[in-house]
């Protein structure tokens, strides 16, 4: 994951919004793996694995911003599949807005900074 750099081939994952009267959310649904790309020309790779598909490692979500720094969540991936969503009407500009405003959907788990070796 170290050397990864988005090109041509890299799935990229659009934000999806939901807006009414007293709700709102955005949300990202990510699927195995894809990469978030920010106007600010910043990004996130993201990697899943599901506790479905292998039960040794469990539910988890790998990241790595453009910077080089790697993000973990715990949240619940459901065959390869899961939504980190942001229910604050905010503007999210880079990857530190993501990191910081946005959690899994399914069971509120918020993304922890990690040193992979």
């Amino acid at each position: 994951m170290k050397k990864f750099i988005p090109d041509n081939t890299t799935k990229i994952i659009l934000p999806e919004i939901d807006e009414y009267e007293e709700y709102f959310r955005i949300s990202y649904r990510l699927n195995t793996k894809g990469c978030i790309n920010f106007g600010d020309n910043s990004w996130i790779f993201m990697e899943s694995n599901s506790s479905h598909i292998n039960t040794s490692f469990g539910d988890n979500t790998l990241a790595m911003d453009n910077q080089k720094i790697n993000f973990t969540n715990k949240g619940h991936v459901c065959g390869g599949i899961i939504y980190f969503q942001c229910l604050k009407k905010k503007e999210i500009k880079n990857t530190a807005d993501f990191f910081t405003n946005f959690t899994s959907d399914i069971d509120s788990v918020r993304w922890k900074a990690v040193k992979i070796k």
